[in-house]
């Protein structure tokens, strides 16, 4: 029998009485309890000394515990410390893009200003028209490179957002269908512009974001097709067989882009959205910077959708989008006034005070430019300190801020003037080269009404007066508002043809009685030259086979 036995069947309990046992829960088991206990505190944070003592197992194993506690130790530290110089890393990217944004719109402002208000000048020869037209062209391209570079260090650094709000889905497909029309008649391109009446006609998603994805790939589409078409479609996505009803969720709607241009060679399909990345022709054309479409896929993927591209060389290519959106029902219909030139200030309304703050001349003389034609009672300051004192004694209805200057800034001067009521209470626009979601929000934190971006536009500028100041503006060709007029009667187009040179005038008028397309595609084109908006007009009925139409348009010129 052996003594475990012996003990058990002489009644004596072993576990109780032996020697041995209270030596072994003495040394092995009290101390696996302590390194238990030890390893529970580690995992909730409340670190103790690891007892390690003594040559058997138990010391190994505690040694084993402390070398992987010390790993794990360094391992944070090192996580830690990379996480530190990372977002150092990204605060630092953050000011040099805060600071190069500034810094390139600044004069980007002053070029593509003084270029619009140039060209409004009627003494202009046709070839100072068109070196105003090279230089404005240029530096809107220059503008489309720092935009670019900008929204791909966001996207990188993970900061970029959505600013869903509820607009006109109609409006900006149209918008965006006039504006590119006049590209592809000058090309001589066929310009199909697609909707289906499904397509829910106001919805709640970014515009922003939607318009840029939009013009990018059109921008793409008419830079590398010389002949054939260029086409957009857009429907109803997949809804899994479900029917649309109002504003169920959820609703998709799906955008294809399609050209009959050079095409992208297969071994380049799978790096086109990649960064820094151009598809053969994309390089030989030198333009751009292979960003478009590495932004434009991250956009539709914070959108909620994908995008694919199909595209065989010689052949053209076939872009396909579709992104989340959600239908709403709009109150009452807005209508968008077309492009045109303010000319005054509609009669009876008050005589405006209006402040200018910025420390670099050049954006100062610009803004007075702009708004000195209209009467308005103007004055310039360079600081926000000189800004803060003129308000106190003159009293303006509204401040164009500029924000980073130097006494003292825009955020401090807004502040000071927001502090104090008055009544009428002052108007303060945010008129800035800041371009980062961070700076916007700063902006109106500080108590600014509204936000401009350099390098801003006359309609900017208008659009800011009309929201904050209810000022309304005669435009050119309209006696009054534009709001709610028909279309011809808006842009009186029997006027505009009447000034077209006589010779193009007879010259489309032949080509409209031999029904010859081409010629009357190209000669529109040429009207484009002059008369953009004209020129949009006469390619939507030439496209519709309204060719009486532009005829009889043609033939009332001549009794002007």
């Amino acid at each position: 029998m052996d003594r475990k036995a012996f003990f058990v069947d002489s009644g004596c309990h072993y576990h109780q009485c032996h020697p041995d046992f209270l030596f072994i829960r003495r040394s092995v088991i009290g101390r696996i309890l302590v390194l238990e206990q030890t390893m529970k505190a580690h995992v909730q944070g409340n670190p103790l000394p690891i007892p390690v003592e003594g040559a058997d197992e138990i010391a190994s194993m505690a040694q084993s515990v402390a070398y992987f506690v010390e790993k794990r130790n360094e391992s944070e530290i090192t996580l830690h410390e990379a996480r530190r110089v990372a977002e150092n890393a990204n605060q630092a990217k953050s000011v040099f893009l805060a600071n190069m944004s500034h810094e390139l719109r600044t004069p980007l402002n002053g070029i593509l200003g003084f270029t619009q208000l140039l060209s409004r000048s009627k003494t202009l020869s046709a070839q100072d028209v068109a070196y105003l037209d090279t230089i404005h062209q240029s530096g809107e391209h220059l503008l489309t490179l720092i935009n670019q570079v900008l929204d791909l260090s966001t996207i990188e650094a993970g900061r970029v957002i959505l600013n869903d709000s509820e607009f006109d889905l109609y409006a900006m497909l149209d918008e965006i269908e006039d504006m590119f029309r006049i590209i592809a008649v000058g090309k001589q391109l066929s310009f199909v512009f697609e909707r289906e009446e499904t397509v829910p006609h106001f919805v709640r998603t970014d515009p922003v974001r939607l318009r840029q994805v939009l013009i990018n790939l059109l921008n793409n589409a008419l830079k590398f097709t010389e002949k054939g078409y260029v086409s957009v479609r857009v429907g109803m996505g997949d809804m899994h067989g479900e029917p649309f009803h109002g504003e169920k969720l959820p609703l998709r709607l799906h955008f294809e882009v399609e050209d009959t241009g050079t095409g992208i060679a297969p071994g380049e399909l799978t790096k086109i959205f990649d960064a820094f990345e151009q598809a053969k022709t994309g390089r030989l054309a030198k333009e751009g910077t292979g960003l478009g479409l590495t932004i434009s896929r991250s956009f539709v993927e914070l959108m909620g959708g994908q995008m694919t591209v199909e595209s065989k060389v010689g052949s053209g290519s076939l872009f396909r989008f579709d992104i989340h959106v959600r239908a709403v029902q709009m109150g009452t219909e807005k209508t968008i006034a077309p492009s045109q030139s303010v000319i005054a200030l509609q009669p009876g309304q008050p005589r405006y005070r209006i402040l200018v703050v910025d420390d670099n001349p050049m954006n100062r003389l610009l803004l007075m430019r702009i708004l000195e034609r209209f009467g308005i009672d103007l004055q310039e300051v360079e600081d926000g300190k000189k800004a803060v004192e003129v308000w106190k004694q003159w009293h303006p209805h509204l401040i164009f801020m500029d924000m980073r200057m130097p006494v003292m800034d825009g955020y401090e001067a807004t502040r000071a003037v927001k502090s104090v009521v008055s009544d009428p209470p002052v108007k303060v626009i945010a008129v800035s080269a800041g371009s980062l979601k961070s700076e916007q929000e700063a902006i109106l934190a500080a108590g600014c009404d509204g936000y401009i971006a350099k390098p801003f536009s006359e309609a900017d500028i208008y659009r800011a007066m009309e929201k904050h100041l209810g000022a309304r503006f005669v435009y050119e060709g309209n006696a009054g508002s534009l709001e709610g007029r028909p279309a011809e009667k808006v842009h009186n187009w029997p006027a505009r043809c009447a000034s077209l040179p006589l010779s193009l005038r007879e010259e489309l008028m032949d080509a409209l009685r031999r029904a010859h397309m081409k010629a009357i595609d190209a000669l529109i084109a040429r009207i484009g030259e002059d008369d953009p908006p004209l020129a949009v007009t006469l390619q939507g009925w030439a496209h519709d086979f309204e060719y009486e139409k532009i005829l009889s348009l043609m033939k009332g010129a001549f009794e002007k």
